[in-house]
C-alpha cells in the first residue's frame, strides 16, 4: 500500500503529515520519535509489515510524521510531550474518527498514553509496543541510542548530518 500525504495542522500551527491506511476499524498510531509516516513509506520494512498486516485484517490506520520529522513541519522549538499530544489531536480531527483504538510503538508509547488520559472518551483501546518509562533510562540503555543522544549536539550546528548519522545508527 501507498498512501497520499495529507496535512494537519496542530495546536500551534505546526504542520502535520498523515496518512491513512486500509479500511475498516478505525486505529489512530501515536508517531515514534522518527516519524511513522516517513518510516512506512521510506525506510523501516518492519513498520511498514506491521502496518500493512493491521489494514489487511480491516483497520483502517491514520499513521503521522512526528513533528520535526519526515514531510511534517522541521525547525520546530516545541518537541515536548504536550506538543506531540496535540499532533495526535490534529491528527485525529482530521480523520473524522469519534472513537478509535490508539497504538504507540517504542518512543510513541509516552503520547499515546498522555493522549488516552487526556482522552479517555475517544480511545477504546491502548495498544503499546515496545515502550519504556523514561526516555532518559532508554537512551542510556540501547547502544544505538547513546550513539544518537551522544550526536545531539550536532543536530544544532548541522541538521542533515545529524540525521544521517541518526539514520545510519538505528
Amino acid at each position: 500500500m501507498d498512501p497520499n500525504t495529507r496535512y494537519t495542522k496542530s495546536a500551534d500551527g505546526t504542520s502535520i503529515a498523515y496518512a491513512m491506511i486500509g479500511d475498516g476499524e478505525p486505529v489512530v498510531a501515536a508517531s515514534m520519535v522518527w516519524g511513522d509516516l516517513h518510516l512506512y513509506k521510506n525506510v523501516f520494512r518492519l513498520m511498514r509489515a506491521m502496518f500493512d498486516a493491521w489494514a489487511n485484517e480491516g483497520m483502517q490506520l491514520a499513521i503521522h510524521d512526528a513533528r520535526n520529522m519526515g514531510a511534517s513541519d522541521h525547525g520546530v522549538e516545541r518537541l515536548d510531550l504536550d506538543a506531540r499530544v496535540e499532533d495526535i489531536e490534529a491528527v485525529v480531527d482530521a480523520t473524522g474518527f469519534e472513537t478509535f483504538s490508539l497504538t504507540g510503538v517504542s518512543s510513541g508509547v509516552p503520547s499515546a498514553i498522555a493522549y488516552a488520559v487526556k482522552h479517555p472518551d475517544r480511545v477504546r483501546r491502548l495498544v503499546l509496543v515496545n515502550g519504556y518509562a523514561r526516555g532518559e533510562d532508554w537512551y542510556r540503555v540501547v547502544p544505538a541510542m547513546r550513539i544518537v543522544h551522544g550526536l545531539k549536539e550536532l543536530a544544532d550546528e548541522d541538521w542533515d548530518t545529524y540525521l544521517m548519522a541518526m539514520a545510519s545508527a538505528v
